[in-house]
């Protein structure tokens, strides 16, 4: 038993004295750093405040995210949030809901208003167009759920809000990124970035192109961007953007489900005949200031115009749209505390003029050989958003309360009668009052 027990005290010894050594010999493990993350702020319903705090239901879709995605168009970015279905029939084509609003409408984004720099991507028929534009030239994307009238008018679905490169935090200096894919995906985008401490200017162009995967289905798009950046000062700040797109892409429209299962690849056999597709130039351009006032007063204004002109070729027709915008938008900001309850009072209108033109032909024997006229129409409308909103923050508590007045015309002209019934004149949908109250 002595010999046993001595032999077992030895193997303890031993085995510690081993350790001991292994704990000498292995290398110190490395400091752990500590990291103070920034907050994130947002400047969704007009006012700056941290995502967390926002008194609404919203998602932010930022840079990192964008510059990994590496996508095409946006519908693959948007579909990152939460309640947001956004789909494409092809590249040039897509309808975005959020939360189920806008399902009912079949083959474009309606109830659902976009901005670009607060340049609105929603026109006077109330469609949002959001897949002309290049997701390389765009540093985030804030997406409201729910009505935002206090701020943006009545978007029944939502409100998505697009912020553009900013070209005072890119480096100086000149860079190209090209992506290739299956079926014949070519993505390239020259930048070049330029600038001092006042003034700083970003140019894109972007390339992007693809066979894509069904017949009838190719698709290309030129875009070139132009952001500049002024600052006077801490206190005075603009910003002026450009935007042009030409974008064409076929479309193979729906096969039934036989035709599915034998060659998916398939285009529908009317739209395959007559090579239909969908051709559109855009281009936007609008400038947007800020002043910061003395007593935590600050002035936001902005002046914009679009122009969007788009051709389709249809079995059933050709249809040719132009639309011709003009607008601005103007916001006063209050800041002012009270003990330690934070207020911020904002008031400010929307105008917006458009006048859109469009016209019907024949396409003849569905062949893709433009027939007659069959119709011609001319809308001028206009739209003006008046809103007031008041915000209340405290160190629990996020209140949120506001006011949108809206008023809507339009004056419409038929040009050619149908059954010699003229249709035209001006309708006025009078003054529609939209409250809104949230918290957090």
């Amino acid at each position: 038993m002595l010999k046993i027990a001595f032999i077992v005290l030895l193997l303890v010894y031993t085995t510690s004295v081993l350790r001991g050594q292994e704990v000498e010999d292995r290398e110190p493990e490395p400091v752990q750093e500590e990291y103070q993350l920034e907050e994130i702020v947002v400047t969704a319903f007009n006012v700056s405040r941290r995502l967390l705090a926002m008194p609404g239901s919203l998602s932010m879709i930022s840079s990192g995210q964008i510059n990994r995605e590496r996508a095409a168009t946006l519908m693959p970015l948007l579909n990152q949030a939460s309640g947001v279905f956004a789909h494409s029939g092809t590249l040039s084509t897509s309808r975005i809901t959020i939360r189920g609003i806008g399902a009912r409408v079949p083959y474009a984004t309606g109830k659902i208003r976009a901005y670009f720099n607060n340049i609105p991507l929603t026109n006077g028929s109330g469609i949002s167009i959001l897949e002309q534009i290049d997701p390389s030239v765009i540093e985030r994307i804030e997406i409201i759920k729910g009505p935002a009238t206090s701020a943006y008018g009545a978007g029944l679905g939502g409100t998505i809000n697009i912020t553009s490169r900013q070209p005072f935090l890119k480096p100086a200096g000149a860079s190209n990124t090209i992506q290739l894919g299956s079926y014949g995906l070519f993505n390239n985008s020259i930048m070049l970035d330029i600038g001092s401490t006042k003034l700083a200017s970003s140019l894109v162009y972007n390339r992007s192109q693809s066979d894509g995967f069904r017949e009838n289905s190719n698709y290309h798009r030129d875009a070139i961007t132009s952001v500049t950046q002024f600052r006077h000062s801490e206190k005075t700040q603009a910003t002026l953007l450009v935007y042009l797109s030409d974008m064409k892409g076929y479309i193979p429209s729906s096969i039934d489900s036989i035709t599915f299962m034998e060659n998916p690849r398939a285009a529908a056999q009317n739209w395959l005949k007559t090579r239909g597709f969908n051709k559109t130039t855009a281009l936007l351009a609008g400038i947007s200031g800020t002043h910061k006032f003395s007593g935590g007063f600050s002035m936001d204004v902005s002046v914009f115009s679009t122009i969007h002109d788009e051709m389709e070729r249809r079995p059933f027709d050709f249809l040719y749209e132009n639309r011709q915008s003009a607008g601005s938008r103007l916001k006063g900001n209050w800041v002012f505390f009270t003990g330690l309850t934070q207020w911020q009072l904002m008031a400010g209108s929307e105008v917006f003029f458009e006048k859109f033109s469009y016209k019907n032909y024949e396409n003849t024997d569905a062949a893709g050989s433009q027939g007659e006229i069959i119709s011609r129409n001319n809308e001028r409308i206009r739209y003006t958003n008046l809103f007031v909103q008041a915000d209340m923050d405290m160190e629990k508590l996020n209140l949120s309360a506001g006011l949108n007045a809206n008023t809507n015309r339009i004056n419409y002209t038929n040009q050619i009668h149908v059954g010699g019934i003229d249709r035209s004149g001006t309708y006025n949908y009078g003054v529609i009052l939209s409250p809104r109250i949230s918290a957090n």
